[in-house]
């Protein structure tokens, strides 16, 4: 633990994570008792979290299949948080956090985790100058009235004011009792116009020539029981078609605020980026074009939130009553060329596009002569024409299932019952390109369903930690047996800036921190590894997998599907130790070099240096 420790930034070290009332160090700089303080407020959230949901943090992380001893430190603010601690939290607790990139002196870099009162209930307020050029997207006149479902700090309140707009004709929607006591004494609203609540439960009857505002990016199933329910009900009706708890709450904040528009009316909203791709969006999509007769949507490459690594996209859909089946993109480098009217790229995007997973707005940052060649080219294939990509196996207790050297000595625990597997793609770090040449990182304890007497042992030694009532576990018959253990011919890693192929010659089993590749039938594992390996390949990973705020990629099952790659049928054999030493050496980017060839002998080196730009201008954007 170094001085630069999170909870080392308190006088007291002890009350970091705490409920109690703290001092910070008067030595400190201004970016380390911010980036200090937010971690102890997610400290706090994340503890109360995990203390409703799981009882305590060791089942939390048994569960999650997380390290116990690492978590707790992170909670004591001893270290910082890692990328898969935020995406766990996101995913698993419902907590939104924001992430502070910075340069360490030796060169390399580090994440701060920021997370505060607001962020909690998923405020990310919106910069003033944003704020004022969305308003005049909608062209409002001073009688227009306006609507702001959840105003916090005023951002869209003071862009009205800025506009003439009469106090007497702007609403304000406010969950948080701070805010509305500011909103009150600077005059930004009027007490009759103030509505301090959930914004569900403001009269739907009242109607608005414009709603403008900055919803909360949390997951629905943050709310209480009681709430969540309401909100998935309500927009349930809205939409006619299903959403869950999975969904975030921007979504029926857009879906309702698109209600209390009148008609010719518009609304313009802040949104994360994840809005151009998730499947849940889609309902979302579906209710603007059908209600709105023009949406544009503006995306900036410079970060719009400067304090946080929260990726943003703004929405203006206006002609309420109408409806269109096309999306004007809008792209803009800076900030300040959006803000001042500069060259912007245009693109008109389809609806169908969308509905369909086409993903349109990656596709509209490329160059149109290498999509051609991506999407009509007789030598690439998607994945899925040669294999099938699935997640692997969930333990329900990662250290119970994975039993270490020391513990498979102590129990006896026969090699019968033992899988070869990777747990983490860490382990994969030193690993080559084949995984026949290594002895697999981990192992699975997987007794036959009637188990031997020192496997029985072993059973009665989790029952006594538990393990059995864990939520895995305790769903199960028998509650030992891990299901869907399976050997795929390659492994994908999941996270990270760029994914790696390994050819899964050993046989190892993979758990659910990594992606799977299986063949169809006729097609060889060592030519579909192998010919993965190209340029190619490399851009329609950008093109086809998300990435988290701060630009990590996390790749899933049916965005793997989608990659284009090389097909099989020009795999040669002598490129696999090419391929293997680059790996070792770290070049991944070089791997991905190999079969370049191929194709530049079919489209020439102009294509190759294309596709790479392409490549990197993603990254640009994935990153900036």
């Amino acid at each position: 633990m170094t001085e630069t420790a999170p909870k080392n930034c308190m006088v007291n070290p002890r009350d970091f994570g705490k409920e109690t009332s703290c001092a910070w160090k008067s030595s400190l700089t201004s970016a380390q008792l911010a980036t200090a303080d937010a971690q102890h407020r997610f400290s706090i959230a994340a503890r109360k979290a995990i203390k409703s949901r799981y009882g305590s943090t060791q089942r939390y992380c048994s569960e999650t299949n997380q390290n116990y001893q690492h978590l707790s430190r992170v909670l004591r603010g001893e270290v910082i948080l890692t990328f898969g601690d935020i995406a766990t939290a996101n995913e698993q607790l419902g907590i939104s956090v924001e992430l502070v990139g910075s340069e360490r002196k030796d060169g390399g870099s580090h994440i701060s985790v920021m997370s505060s009162t607001r962020n909690s209930l998923g405020a990310f307020y919106t910069p003033d100058d944003v704020a004022a050029c969305l308003v005049r997207e909608l062209s409002l006149s001073r009688d227009s009235s306006v609507l702001e479902p959840s105003f916090g700090d005023g951002a869209f309140l003071k862009a009205l004011k800025r506009e003439r707009i009469s106090v007497d004709k702007i609403c304000g929607c406010e969950i948080d009792p701070s805010a509305c006591e500011s909103a009150l004494s600077t005059e930004l609203l009027s007490s009759s116009m103030l509505f301090h609540g959930s914004f569900f439960d403001f009269d739907l009857d009242k109607k608005f020539d414009a709603v403008v505002g900055n919803p909360p990016f949390v997951r629905i199933r943050t709310l209480s029981p009681n709430d969540a329910v309401k909100v998935i009900e309500q927009t349930n009706k809205r939409l006619g078609s299903p959403i869950g708890e999975e969904s975030s709450l921007w979504l029926p904040f857009l879906v309702k605020a698109g209600e209390h528009v009148k008609n010719s009316g518009g609304l313009a909203f802040v949104l994360p980026q994840d809005f151009t791709y998730l499947r849940y969006a889609k309902s979302a999509w579906e209710y603007l074009a059908t209600h709105f007769g023009s949406i544009r949507l503006i995306r900036v490459k410079e970060r719009i939130f400067k304090s946080i690594m929260q990726d943003v996209v703004l929405l203006v859909a206006k002609q309420k009553g109408k409806s269109t089946d096309q999306i004007c993109f809008s792209c803009f480098d800076r900030i300040d060329h959006y803000l001042n009217g500069k060259s912007e790229r245009r693109t008109v995007v389809s609806l169908d596009d969308i509905l369909n997973d086409r993903r349109p707005f990656q596709r509209a940052l490329i160059d149109n002569s290498v999509l051609a060649v991506l999407e009509g080219s007789s030598i690439l294939t998607p994945s899925c024409r040669e294999a099938s990509f699935h997640i692997g196996y969930v333990s329900g207790n990662k250290k119970f299932f994975h039993p270490t050297t020391e513990q498979i000595e102590e129990f006896s625990i026969p090699h019968t019952s033992l899988v070869d597997t990777v747990v983490s793609s860490r382990q994969l770090t030193g690993v080559g390109y084949s995984t026949s040449q290594y002895d697999s990182p981990g192992k699975l304890w997987l007794p036959n369903s009637e188990p031997s007497e020192v496997d029985r042992q072993y059973i009665h030694f989790g029952e006594a930690l538990k393990v059995d009532t864990g939520y895995k576990c305790r769903t199960r018959k028998p509650w030992w047996i891990v299901p869907g253990i399976d050997r795929p011919d390659g492994i994908l890693t999941v996270f990270g800036d760029t994914p790696k192929m390994l050819l899964n010659d050993g046989a190892w089993a993979i758990s659910n921190s990594l992606l799977g590749a299986y063949c169809s039938n006729g097609i060889n594992p060592r030519s579909f590894c192998s010919t993965w390996y190209s340029s190619v390949t490399r851009l329609s990973i950008e093109m086809q997998v998300h990435s988290l705020g701060g630009g990590m990629l996390v790749a899933v099952p049916r965005e793997a599907n989608r990659v284009v790659k090389l097909a099989s049928s020009h795999y040669d054999p002598g490129l696999d130790i090419k391929i293997n030493e680059r790996i070792l050496a770290g070049n991944i980017d070089e791997a991905y070099c190999t079969y370049n060839h191929a194709i530049e002998n079919q489209y020439g080196a102009d294509f190759i240096r294309a596709v790479q730009k392409a490549t990197e201008e993603l990254i640009a954007w994935r990153k900036h």
